[in-house]
């Protein structure tokens, strides 16, 4: 989905975003990359941790007081359950910046600068599943997006055949890979219930999907 089509609460959410005087706030775009990237990843990543580090390097006077804060930690919040529902069904629709100076081009290298700082956040645990002896779909599908990652920092455009085709295919082929590592990631942990005495069926669900505890490990 281009970000230049967004209505609603996804508008609302690139406006407040758009809104923040910071160099460092994400775009909607990014952040969209930042909360896939946090669904898929090899590890869990708890609310606790992911969503304050949305705003770990803004100045504090550039964040938005009060009331408009908790509109957009919301915001954020839904879009990530959003992702989450989208991944469940096979149907997840990244959000692309488009670049307005160059015939509309699909800017999906900021979907991954987003990737990439939630690939921060467990690092170790990519290195792992890079590192395994043992080939499955999620590694190949992490390796290419090692490869997009490298294309898209690199300084010049790729020059080979295999690497142009690659980049060409990027906005299609992200969705795919994020599925792929959501199903291996997430789905397949779903297997073995995790139950929580302490959570709440209306409480986030520990394992970091987003849903509610009870449309998620609860619910089995």
């Amino acid at each position: 989905m281009q970000t230049e089509e967004l209505t609603g609460p996804l508008h609302e959410l690139e406006a407040m975003l758009s809104a923040i005087d910071d160099e460092g706030v994400m775009l909607v775009g990014e952040l969209d990359g930042y909360l896939a990237g946090v669904l898929i990843s090899p590890e869990p990543i708890a609310p606790e941790e992911w969503l304050p580090a949305i705003f770990a390097d803004l100045l504090p006077e550039a964040l938005p007081n009060g009331d408009d804060f908790a509109v957009l930690n919301d915001l954020i919040s839904a879009r990530h359950a959003e992702i989450a529902a989208e991944l469940a069904v096979d149907r997840y629709q990244p959000l692309y910046e488009i670049d307005d100076n160059e015939d509309e081009t699909v800017l999906w290298e900021i979907w991954l600068a987003g990737f990439e700082r939630a690939m921060a956040m467990r690092l170790a645990a990519w290195e792992k599943l890079l590192k395994r002896k043992q080939e499955s779909i999620a590694q190949e599908s992490a390796f290419l997006l090692m490869d997009l990652l490298d294309i898209g920092m690199a300084s010049e455009p790729p020059d080979d055949a295999g690497a142009l085709k690659l980049a060409a295919d990027a906005p299609g082929l992200i969705p795919e890979l994020a599925g792929n590592l959501y199903r291996a990631h997430v789905v397949a942990s779903a297997a073995v219930p995790v139950r929580v005495e302490s959570v709440g069926r209306n409480d986030p669900c520990p394992c970091g999907s987003g849903l509610k505890y009870k449309k998620c490990h609860g619910a089995s």
